[in-house]
């Protein structure tokens, strides 16, 4: 499958304040964020996590000498969705979507692309068939996401299973084996912790239950990870609020979760449709299936 295009120019990896919360991003104005614009006076902040560092670093933590990273043929890990430009002396990746006034890995394991999966679990409510969407509660960053985290050395889709296993449970997890997962992005995100050198970019999938495995799911979850999200502020939401047609005025979420989670509207099929509130009226518009690119579907 093609990376989804990304379109404009990432913010969140603009935030004055790096997520270290002391390193300041060196400003860059709009018209300078592309590497196609000349930029002479162009002095990010050079910043990588010390405790990424060294012969202690965990495993996970690529080498500080991006040269050697570079020679091994193992920038990024997991092969990256872009053609990588390199560029500076040592060489290094450079962002595919621009400057982003801090230089160095930040806080990211990998130099390049920092491969991830999220999953977008949609089910129908057990009594009355209303979509829904699964959301987790991330406890240091305090805002709702989908479950998801990096992908390691697995193949994509048992990726997918580990990570809902941590964040959702066991019994969701085991459900995943036998369902179809469509791709819905890959590509690009827009994350707080890009730098120049190191980004984030996912893959993310959509899954769906229907209303008699729904009625089988219990109604307490057991995450496994209980670090990372907050059980108890987890659980399933309804859908049509996050697919609201101003992404503006939709539900706040992680990252770039919910520019994901609007391209759910473009997920086709005949078998579905859904209703999307609109912000110039009060009530709710039905999206008739005909109308391909606001269309939601499962097979």
């Amino acid at each position: 499958m093609p990376t989804t295009p990304y379109t404009g120019v990432h913010k969140k990896a603009l935030t004055p304040l790096y997520p270290t919360n002391t390193i300041h991003r060196s400003h860059i104005p709009t018209s300078k964020i592309p590497w196609t614009s000349r930029y002479t006076a162009y002095s990010p902040t050079e910043y990588t996590n010390p405790s990424l560092c060294g012969p202690t670093r965990p495993p996970y933590a690529q080498s500080e000498n991006v040269s050697s990273v570079i020679a091994n043929h193992e920038l990024g890990g997991i092969q990256s969705f872009y053609q990588t430009a390199l560029e500076g002396s040592p060489s290094r990746p450079l962002n595919p979507m621009g400057r982003t006034g801090v230089s160095g890995r930040g806080v990211l394991g990998h130099w390049g692309g920092n491969s991830a999966v999220d999953a977008l679990l949609i089910r129908q409510h057990p009594e009355h068939a209303a979509l829904e969407i699964f959301l987790i509660w991330r406890r240091a960053d305090s805002i709702q996401a989908l479950p998801g985290g990096m992908q390691e050395d697995e193949e994509l889709t048992e990726a997918l299973k580990k990570e809902v296993l941590e964040e959702v449970g066991s019994s969701i997890a085991e459900m995943l084996h036998e369902k179809q997962k469509t791709i819905v992005y890959r590509g690009y995100v827009d994350d707080h912790r890009n730098t120049d050198n190191a980004w984030m970019e996912t893959t993310a999938f959509a899954l769906f239950f229907n209303q008699e495995e729904s009625k089988r799911m219990p109604v307490a979850l057991d995450p496994t990870d209980v670090n990372e999200v907050d059980a108890e502020k987890g659980g399933w939401f309804p859908l049509d609020p996050f697919l609201n047609e101003d992404e503006k005025s939709a539900p706040k979420l992680f990252g770039s979760h919910g520019q994901i989670v609007q391209r759910l509207k473009e997920w086709k099929s005949p078998h579905t449709t859904i209703t999307c509130r609109m912000r110039r009226s009060s009530k709710k518009k039905s999206i008739k299936t005909s109308e391909r690119k606001k269309s939601l579907s499962f097979a």
